[in-house]
């Protein structure tokens, strides 16, 4: 098993909540996905998966019943630490998957509307949800270059400004924000429907701070990108491989996490 390099860290940026993506090399089977959850370890210096889901697909049923389990075990967690339980410790970064997002907030529901000591409706838990959530600027920086490559939608002399113009996005005012959505849309029409789509308000409040539903407070704590994630899924088919059968794709996930608290373990003792 080859160690996860610090080079798949940045130790400049905000190292706290939780990152969630899929795998999709894993498994042999090609609906076959590996739903892994990782957190930041401070002994350990790294992040560090705490759940793998095996999924024989991507629907929103498939990712609540991950986020679901990954709930209850914080909930559990907490309560024997006797930390409170808020809303804030379920905040994490994830992709643009609609099936993801939708997952999560139908596990988020199920599970809080059943706790008797919390009289939210399922209208204020979808309200807490979206401010939970934050979207990888990096799915969509390269969304943008790819875009940017298509000398039919984008001139190639005008490359820098439309990639620019979309990077000022992310942190616009809302008054300057819609004036350069609607400076693209002129400049560039063709990108109309690319565009349209980062600004679907589910897609659009997970990236575009003066659109966002998660508080500035908690958005500085976690990280822009899932790209920790991603070199997770690296580590593991380093350490493992890929196109797994069933059971022996289970038994390498039981080395993977043989791996880490050898780690961790070994962190302890120094």
């Amino acid at each position: 098993m080859r160690s996860q390099s610090l080079g798949d860290l940045s130790f400049d940026a905000p190292l706290n909540g939780l990152l969630s993506d899929a795998a999709h090399k894993y498994w042999e089977s090609q609906d076959g996905k590996l739903i892994v959850t990782s957190i930041f370890n401070k002994l350990m210096l790294k992040w560090v998966p705490v759940l793998f889901t095996y999924s024989d697909g991507t629907t929103a049923d498939h990712y609540e019943y991950h986020f679901l389990v990954l709930i209850k075990s914080i909930v559990r967690e907490a309560q024997e630490k006797n930390i409170d339980i808020t809303d804030e410790i379920f905040a994490m970064v994830v992709d643009f998957s609609i099936p993801q997002r939708q997952g999560f907030s139908k596990a988020f529901k199920q599970f809080f509307l059943a706790q008797v000591d919390d009289t939210r409706t399922a209208d204020e838990l979808n309200t807490a949800v979206n401010g939970l959530l934050k979207g990888c600027e990096y799915h969509y920086q390269k969304a943008v270059t790819r875009v940017s490559r298509m000398s039919s939608v984008i001139p190639s002399e005008e490359k820098s400004d439309f990639c620019q113009k979309c990077k000022n996005l992310l942190t616009a005012g809302e008054e300057e924000f819609f004036q350069m959505v609607e400076d693209i849309r002129r400049k560039w029409p063709r990108t109309q429907t690319w565009i349209n789509w980062w600004l679907i308000p589910e897609n659009a409040q997970m990236l575009f701070n003066c659109m966002k539903q998660m508080s500035p407070a908690l958005s500085s704590k976690l990280p822009n990108t899932t790209n920790a994630e991603e070199a997770m899924h690296a580590t593991i088919y380093r350490g493992v491989g890929k196109g797994h059968t069933l059971f022996d794709g289970l038994d390498g996930l039981l080395a993977i996490e043989k791996y880490y608290r050898q780690q961790f373990e070994a962190k302890q003792c120094m």
